[in-house]
C-alpha cells in the first residue's frame, strides 16, 4: 500500500477503486469545489457520489485516500485515471464569483507531492503530464466538458514542482556537521604533516602522502559544494 512520503495522513475510501492497467505517467490534478476538507474526505469513505481520488490537499494536508497502485475514480475516465496519481484539492474560497481559487500553502503541497510522484515514477514535469480535469476534454476529448480545476494555476503548479523535484534530497550542512568534519580534514593534514601518530598499522610513505592529498582534495569539493547550497 503506496502512499507517497509527502502525506500527512491517510483516510479511508470506502473501497472505490479498482487494479491499474497501466503505469503511472500522468498527474491529474481537480478541486473540490469545496473548502471543507472533512466533507471530501467523508464523501469518498462513505461512498455517497462514488468518488475517490489518489490524494486530497488542503493547505498543508496531505491525505491518502486511494493506494497508488490502484486506480482512484475521480476523471470520469478509467482510462486516464488508470496512468495517473490524481488528487483533489480544497478551495481557499468558493462560488463563481471568487474564481474557486486554492491557498498558497496548498499550491506548496501540490507541488512537493508531484515532484515526488514524478521522481519516483520517472516522468518528467511538464503540462503534458502535469494537466486539469477539464483538459482531459479539451485536449484529449476524454471525460466530460467541466470547469475543473478552477482556479488553479497549471503552469505556475509546475513550475514549483520542478524546483522542488531539483532540490530533492539537497540539505544544508548544520553547524555541527560542517564543525566534525573540519575536524577531519584537520586530522588527516596533521597525520600527512607528521603533527600526530599514524595508526600503527599505516607507513607514512610517498604512495600514503598522495592518497592523503587526493583525500584533503575531496574534503575541500565536499566542504565547497555544501558551502554553496
Amino acid at each position: 500500500m503506496t502512499f507517497s512520503n509527502t502525506a500527512t495522513g491517510t483516510s479511508g475510501n470506502g473501497g472505490q477503486f479498482s487494479n491499474r492497467a497501466a503505469r503511472v505517467d500522468r498527474f491529474i490534478v481537480h478541486h473540490a469545489a469545496t473548502a471543507s476538507l472533512s466533507a471530501v474526505l467523508s464523501m469518498m469513505s462513505t461512498g455517497s457520489r462514488q468518488v475517490s481520488a489518489s490524494y486530497v490537499i488542503k493547505d498543508g494536508q496531505v491525505i491518502g485516500v486511494v493506494p497508488e497502485e490502484k486506480r482512484a475514480w475521480t476523471s470520469g475516465s478509467a482510462a486516464w485515471d488508470g496512468r495517473a496519481i490524481t488528487v483533489e484539492t480544497c478551495n481557499s474560497q468558493t462560488g463563481d464569483a471568487s474564481g474557486w481559487p486554492i491557498s498558497e500553502a496548498s499550491y506548496e503541497s501540490l507541488a512537493r507531492l508531484i515532484a515526488d510522484c514524478a521522481t519516483r515514477y520517472g516522468f518528467p514535469i511538464n503540462r503534458d503530464t502535469v494537466i486539469g480535469h477539464r483538459e482531459l476534454y479539451s485536449r484529449y476529448g476524454a471525460s466530460y466538458a467541466t470547469a475543473c480545476p478552477g482556479g488553479i494555476n497549471l503552469d505556475r503548479l509546475v513550475t514549483l514542482a520542478i524546483g522542488y523535484q531539483k532540490n530533492q534530497g539537497e540539505k544544508k550542512m548544520t553547524p555541527e556537521q560542517a564543525a566534525l568534519l573540519a575536524d577531519v580534514a584537520n586530522k588527516v593534514n596533521a597525520i600527512r604533516d607528521g603533527q600526530l601518530q599514524p595508526h600503527k598499522k599505516w607507513t607514512i610513505d610517498q604512495e600514503l602522502n598522495n592518497k592523503f592529498d587526493t583525500l584533503i582534495g575531496k574534503l575541500d569539493e565536499v566542504i565547497k559544494a555544501l558551502g554553496k547550497k
